[in-house]
């Protein structure tokens, strides 16, 4: 089982400069506003579970993509 709770403002974070991907293509591929991004982000607001669940297959799904590509 996944622990979302890991999910906070760091590892948004880490994982947008790990995938060296904007936050524009993060918002536009989850169908959020770069508001709610920056506020995640910046540690104003803390996501919903059902939006820790989308960054985190989100980004899962990029590693996957990348490994694919190498391999």
């Amino acid at each position: 089982m996944v622990n979302f709770d890991k999910i906070n403002s760091e590892w948004i974070r880490k994982q947008i400069e790990s995938y060296d991907i904007s936050q524009r293509a993060v918002c536009e591929n989850l169908g959020i506003t770069e508001s709610q991004l920056s506020q995640w982000i910046s540690g104003i607001r803390n996501p919903s579970q059902p939006a820790k669940a989308a960054l985190y297959w989100y980004f899962r799904s990029l590693e996957y993509s990348n490994n694919t590509q190498t391999n």
